[in-house]
């Protein structure tokens, strides 16, 4: 795909979303650090959800 742009635009570099960049250097630990801890029971599902029952293995099941 890259080629085929390039050749097209006539262009010296293109940028593109599908590059891959490894010179970025991350810890996995840095990225679960940065997430916020959620949780799901505390969601409300969406009315679709809630009404159909081909969902109902998503809703909270009384214990």
């Amino acid at each position: 795909m890259r080629i085929m742009m390039t050749e097209e635009n006539n262009a010296i570099r293109n940028s593109f979303l599908l590059d891959d960049d490894s010179s970025i250097p991350f810890l996995v630990d840095d990225i679960s650090k940065s997430m916020d801890q959620i949780e799901i029971l505390d969601i409300e599902p969406p009315p679709l959800i809630r009404e159909n029952s081909g969902f109902s293995f998503l809703l909270p099941q009384a214990g």
